[in-house]
């Protein structure tokens, strides 16, 4: 009988624990898909800046004064890296966080390397981890990350890394991204300072990406650009507008990549409870069946001697 309490006591806990996964799987794809219908926009938006910005900054390069734009590259040596590693504020994810970890420890193989730069935690598990490891240089940390804060946090990001009092001289990313639903990978991004001789890569990805009917209707094929306003004011706006988007895609990446990770964590733990409960089930039935078998024979046992 004590076996046959235990059991059940087992199968309760089991029952309640396969539940919570099952809601916080569906809450996962909930979320998820708030982050896809979020990005659809979003993303035209963020293409069509990106490609006003690389064509204005392609046909202009050479009349640019690159000591009023911080966000690009001027040729000066890399003495103050911020360095921002954006993790999720939760756990449930399975190996999001761990791989995450262990790619930004190979970048840093020593602890000199690490020292020389500054760093900002997004998310609790970024926090702790830092800590753990005893990261100096923390300027700032944000232990919540959701949908609804990505472009809040965005903008105060983008304060920050444009502070002249800070001066930052580069800015890295590492953040975990949604290859597809089913694979998520930590990368690195650099971000800041964006390389003038790259500009003519990165105008050809854009032309590929942004409708061919918009390109020309809006640039041309060789434009010359005249300038209503303050030429570097102009940039300098569009160069912040192309930070920030770029920002806010890395979060919402990193968002998709925690939702999708937990979705996939649930999904198994769900599906293992429901095989373990099978297996004690029946455990728990053949117990019982033969216990009741035994009362059975005892009770018949007893009447035959009477």
């Amino acid at each position: 009988m004590s076996q046959l309490i235990s059991l059940r006591k087992k199968i309760r806990s089991i029952q309640t624990t396969k539940k919570i996964t099952h809601a916080v799987r569906l809450t996962s794809m909930a979320q998820y898909n708030k982050i896809e219908k979020m990005n659809a926009p979003w993303a035209m938006y963020a293409r069509y800046i990106k490609e006003m910005f690389t064509q204005l900054l392609t046909g202009t390069q050479s009349q640019i004064n690159q000591e009023k734009f911080p966000f690009l590259s001027s040729g000066k040596p890399d003495v103050r890296p911020l360095y921002i590693i954006i993790a999720t504020s939760r756990g449930l994810c399975g190996g999001l966080n761990t791989q995450l970890f262990s790619f930004f420890n190979e970048y840093f193989p020593s602890r000199e390397k690490r020292d020389q730069g500054y760093f900002i935690a997004i998310g609790q598990r970024a926090i702790t981890f830092l800590k753990r490891h005893e990261v100096s240089n923390v300027v700032h940390s944000y232990a919540q990350l959701n949908a609804t804060d990505a472009f809040p946090l965005a903008e105060e990001l983008l304060s920050k890394i444009m502070d002249e009092a800070s001066a930052y001289t580069s800015v890295t990313i590492f953040a975990s991204e949604a290859k597809s639903f089913f694979i998520q990978k930590p990368r690195l991004i650099s971000i800041m300072p964006l390389n003038l001789d790259a500009t003519s890569s990165l105008k050809k990805e854009v032309e590929q990406s942004v409708e061919t009917a918009f390109v020309e209707q809006t640039f041309g094929s060789n434009s010359e650009f005249l300038w209503e306003q303050n030429k570097d004011e102009v940039l300098f706006h569009l160069g912040c507008q192309y930070l920030k988007n770029s920002v806010v895609s890395i979060l919402l990446q990193a968002m998709r990549a925690e939702h999708a990770a937990r979705f996939l964590a649930m999904e198994n733990s769900t599906n293992n409870a429901e095989k373990i409960l099978e297996r004690m089930t029946l455990q728990f039935n053949r117990q019982r069946q033969a216990l009741i078998t035994k009362e059975v024979s005892e009770l018949s046992a007893g009447l035959l001697k009477h």
